[in-house]
């Protein structure tokens, strides 16, 4: 895949984390990463992803089953988010 694929995806990942309002979940994103293999086969890690006033916090769980206790990573920016290398889903 050439590099400027990569960067339209990530540029279009950025603009869409930044504008929660277009969110079909609302007020959680849908996100994932591949290249960690969480399990058997080469599933991609998911998270959700929630605006905070210091930027955004990604729960490492799915939409369908959200605990208050999942693991968290704070993000100062959704190129941040973008750059650690996840995607929206």
């Amino acid at each position: 895949m050439p590099k400027s694929n990569v960067v339209d995806q990530e540029t279009r990942d950025a603009m869409f984390l930044k504008r929660p309002d277009d969110w079909p979940n609302w007020p959680l994103c849908p996100m994932k990463r591949h290249g960690k293999q969480t399990g058997p086969g080469d599933w991609p890690e998911s998270a959700v992803a929630m605006e905070t006033d210091t930027g955004f916090t990604l729960l490492l769980t799915n939409l369908f089953d959200i605990k208050a206790d999942a693991p968290r990573l704070e993000y100062g920016s959704a190129e941040a988010v973008v750059a650690d290398g996840w995607r929206v889903d």
